[in-house]
């Protein structure tokens, strides 16, 4: 069989091309061949956004060497002033055919894509650091990692990054072979990220909520369950520090239901709150918690329940207990689910059921008497506890308008 080998030299290039939805502005790179491995030295690589250089070297495992199925170790040290992935690989259209869909699946079954090429990868390391980038719409800054392959495993101990004035630590293992249980592992540690500027990148189109949210999660993936979210298993802890809160969808239909005029009007500025807290468990793409608490000097709420993800459906309760006098409330508010306390009578408690698709839940008044017995003191408690340290509440029909 013929042996290749030799070195190319590219320097100062510009050009476009089929494989990048940008043009190259400049490339300075040089590309070495051989029996002994491959090695790609990048110089500089520039391309809309990205701005990168670094090596990558493939050297070829002696087991291998005599058989059709090469395997290769890689060992790679990237650094990018600007890592943007949709200039480099492109966004798929809203065009696109499900035939084309269904073609690209079966490529990937006949081991025709490029999972057929991350197979080819036995094993290796590398480093990366991106100053500033996004992966399929999510921004970061100072984004560093080391990252080990095994046959089993890809993995890295520690992923650091900052995200909307905050930052996140995480460590992730990919499981490799179809023998494993599980697809993926992880824990990450978010601190401080700016939650309005959060979802503003998700695509809201107005402020619903400012502060700061920090969340500790560990998160597990079933391997060969469709969707994957429905693999998803794992706990975290919550907590949203003062910040305000301004009416979205299931607020308005829960304040139009309560018609609490001295409520409404301070959401119209921006409610301000003292804390967010929360504890979820989550199980085959199911959400749950029997603590969620908002604590402001205008009211409290505690909820319990659940979301699934895959469904993308909520179940749960809610209790609101506005820091009002009864005379503040409209007359029209049904009673019947008020609970009214306090010496002067000037407190009152109030539950939801908050059921049904995410986009559009129903929300209505629940009776206190239809109520179990556990749910209703568990939430009075939490809403007690915390109304003077900390954590929270509630579990969960009229659509929200």
């Amino acid at each position: 069989a013929p042996i290749y080998k030799g070195v190319a030299t590219v320097q100062n290039a510009a050009f476009t091309s089929g494989y990048i939805p940008r043009p190259v502005e400049r490339l300075d790179m040089t590309a070495k061949y051989g029996p002994g491995g491959r090695l790609l030295d990048i110089k500089k690589l520039v391309a809309g956004r990205n701005d990168l250089k670094g090596r990558v070297e493939f050297t070829p495992m002696p087991a291998s060497l005599k058989s059709k199925k090469r395997l290769w170790n890689i060992d790679f040290d990237l650094e990018a002033k600007g890592l943007f992935l949709d200039d480099l690989l492109g966004t798929k259209k809203s065009g696109d055919s499900a035939a084309g869909d269904k073609e690209s699946n079966a490529k990937v079954k006949e081991g025709k894509s490029t999972g057929l090429r991350l197979k080819s990868i036995h094993s290796g390391k590398g480093k990366l650091h991106i100053s500033k980038g996004s992966i399929h719409g999510f921004h970061f800054e100072e984004l560093s990692t080391e990252i080990s392959i095994d046959p089993e495993r890809i993995y890295s101990k520690e992923i650091r990054l900052k995200k909307n004035r905050g930052s996140i630590a995480s460590s992730v293992t990919y499981y490799r072979t179809d023998s494993s249980p599980l697809l993926f592992d992880s824990t990450t540690v978010i601190s401080g990220i700016d939650l309005k500027q959060f979802i503003e990148e998700l695509g809201a189109k107005k402020t619903i909520i400012e502060g700061e949210v920090s969340i500790d999660l560990t998160l597990k993936g079933l391997r060969g369950v469709t969707p994957v979210t429905a693999g998803l298993t794992g706990k975290a802890n919550m907590k949203v520090g003062q910040g305000k809160l301004w009416k979205f969808i299931a607020m308005s239909k829960l304040l139009s239901i309560i018609n609490i005029f001295s409520i409404d009007e301070l959401l119209q500025p921006g409610l301000p709150y003292k804390r967010i807290t929360g504890d979820f468990d989550i199980k085959e793409g199911v959400v749950r918690s029997n603590n969620i608490y908002l604590e402001s000097d205008t009211l409290r709420m505690t909820a319990m329940g659940e979301i699934s993800i895959p469904a993308r459906y909520i179940d749960s309760v809610l209790m609101l207990h506005p820091f009002v006098t009864i005379d503040k409330i409209v007359t029209n508010i049904p009673l019947v689910g008020w609970i009214i306390g306090g010496k002067e009578k000037s407190a009152a408690s109030m539950y939801y059921e908050i059921v049904g698709p995410l986009k559009k839940p129903y929300i209505d008044p629940v009776p206190v008497k239809s109520i179990s017995v556990g749910v209703k003191e568990m939430l009075e408690r939490l809403g007690g506890q915390l109304e003077g340290s900390g954590s929270k509440k509630s579990s969960g029909k009229q659509p929200a308008q």
